[in-house]
């Protein structure tokens, strides 16, 4: 019989990953592997929130837990979602039997290496088995050698259409833009690019901040006539030019 479990999230630090590697956290795939081997009784995911792109995903994550710490929430400036973890940490085992202790098994998807020596404790001293998951390249040498980890990849690079594909586009909607003597703003260029290309707006951020640190892109400010600032981006086209 499949091991009790409960599933503690850093949400934050998983979806900066993916972020990273231009695509959305693929819960269904890390919970599905988590299923496949263990019974979880308690999932809980936690972030700020509030940012927007990760608030967007909560219809993802409510597949697989109605149990969401929003940590903007809390009363916390430094590690919040540290302090929760180890307040669930504290709670399941706390009010765990001795004898049930080795049906239950606690996963953390993380890599704070300040979760070494709590997670030993639960292991070793408490008798309940530990796994941790945490994106490539994230999980922290003392995680690593304390308890049992596994690292999977956080972005989907299937899903992805290249990246010269989605930079052709953006070039070819700032050139739109242009011509029609419009403005164009980063949120909507990248809104237009992603809908045009079908790819996730994240993505497309991604492909154009790096035009932006490269120089084919270039950021600058517009007053307007009420003294209100627009914050807009252009084609630098010499740069195009030198690029290709």
């Amino acid at each position: 019989m499949a091991k009790k479990a409960l599933v503690l999230v850093n949400y934050a630090s998983w979806f900066n990953a993916s972020k990273d590697g231009g695509s959305l956290p693929d819960i269904g795939k890390v919970m599905g592997q988590i299923k496949n081997k263990y019974d979880p009784e308690r999932v809980v995911f936690m972030a700020d929130f509030t940012q927007q792109h990760i608030q967007d995903t909560v219809p993802q994550i409510q597949k697989f837990t109605d149990i969401i710490i929003n940590t903007k929430d809390m009363k916390r400036d430094e590690n919040p979602i540290l302090f929760c973890m180890m307040e669930e940490l504290l709670y399941y085992i706390g009010a765990m039997p001795a004898e049930e202790k080795p049906n239950h098994a606690v996963i953390v998807i993380a890599g704070d290496w300040r979760l070494a020596a709590p997670l030993t404790f639960v292991n070793d001293d408490a008798g309940v088995e530990v796994l941790v998951m945490c994106p490539a390249g994230r999980l922290s040498v003392e995680l690593r050698e304390a308890v049992p980890s596994l690292e999977f990849e956080a972005s989907r690079p299937e899903n992805k259409l290249g990246a010269e594909v989605v930079r052709d586009e953006i070039l070819s909607s700032l050139k739109y833009t242009e011509d029609k003597g419009l403005r164009a703003t980063f949120k909507r260029t990248a809104t237009i690019v992603a809908e045009k290309t079908n790819s996730e707006i994240i993505y497309v951020e991604k492909i154009l901040t790096d035009m932006i640190s490269g120089g084919e892109v270039s950021k600058y400010t517009e007053t307007g006539p009420g003294g209100q600032e627009s914050k807009l981006i252009r084609a630098n086209w010499d740069q195009v030019k030198k690029d290709e």
